[in-house]
């Protein structure tokens, strides 16, 4: 029980820690961004130049994902929003203010069919180009900076590029199952076949006739590796894998920026090839 001068002290260091949490608070950023990977590469290339920050959180499905009041709040105070593709995360824009910028990943990949292009680092360097063209015309004052930026990660995204495609080589032609068709585009840079997607869509079950073809056609072309999200719980997958006596191989296709193995896209991008490439390793045995 507290008494006099011990009440006030207390009292005291509670205002003073509330003072101090409020002090503590984010500041709101220049750019805003729908998710991690996407966020990064914007840091990259904005580094020193523009704050940086991602609405979804790591873990969560970006298809059902609704932003509370308080993200409402700061997505409506960035002054630029860097979207992947209109139908993935365009949902963001009836949030931003009216004077908000906007950038778009796939301008830098005209008619790409699919929306998962951060998932290529070959298109992560066009992406880089275009953050580059954009950011400057928004802001010509930081050119400088924005230039070296986009040479110097440039320059990482093609070394990686390069070490993976050697690493790759070994399992050319391997062909892969996936749960949703997220990753075609890595599929494409490392000559890798993509058999067929379970899910085309969100949500979209596969029916029984679509199983058992999916089977017949697995075992035919000799297709042991069924892709999936590393928090997806998919029966379909399960049982998929266990019938043509392959793997159930766990990918991450956002990061986690508190994981020290993927608390970058560069790191994201090595992770998930690590993952497949031991996976196949153990598949040729």
């Amino acid at each position: 029980m507290y008494h006099g001068r011990s009440l006030g002290l207390f009292l005291a260091g509670v205002f003073l820690f509330s003072v101090s949490c409020n002090s503590r608070k984010e500041k709101d950023p220049d750019i805003i961004t729908s998710l991690f990977p996407v966020a990064d590469i914007v840091s990259e290339a904005g580094k020193g130049a523009f704050s940086v920050d991602f609405v979804i959180p790591e873990g969560a499905n970006p298809h059902l994902f609704e932003p509370t009041p308080s993200l409402v709040s700061r997505i409506r105070k960035a002054k630029i929003f860097v979207g992947v593709e209109p139908h993935l995360d365009g949902w963001m824009e009836k949030y931003l203010a009216p004077d908000a910028k906007k950038i778009y990943l796939s301008d830098a990949i005209p008619d790409a069919p699919n929306p998962h292009l951060w998932l290529s680092l070959e298109n992560a360097g066009k992406i880089t180009s275009h953050l580059f063209a954009r950011l400057s015309e928004l802001d010509p004052a930081k050119k400088e900076i924005l230039e070296k930026n986009s040479s110097l990660y440039g320059k990482e995204i093609e070394n990686l590029h390069a070490q993976l495609k050697e690493d790759f080589k070994p399992y050319k032609g391997t062909r892969i199952i996936q749960w949703h068709p997220a990753w075609d585009y890595m599929a494409r840079d490392y000559d890798l076949i993509i058999l067929d997607s379970i899910e085309k869509g969100h949500g979209d079950q596969p029916s029984l006739k679509k199983m058992k073809n999916l089977m017949e056609r697995a075992r035919k072309e000799k297709a042991n590796l069924v892709i999936i999200g590393l928090e997806v719980n998919s029966p379909a997958a399960e049982i998929l894998a266990r019938e043509i006596h392959g793997s159930l191989v766990r990918v991450d296709g956002i990061g986690r920026k508190n994981d020290p193995s993927r608390n970058s896209y560069l790191k994201l991008m090595r992770y998930n090839a690590d993952v497949l490439i031991q996976a196949m390793k153990e598949n040729k045995k």
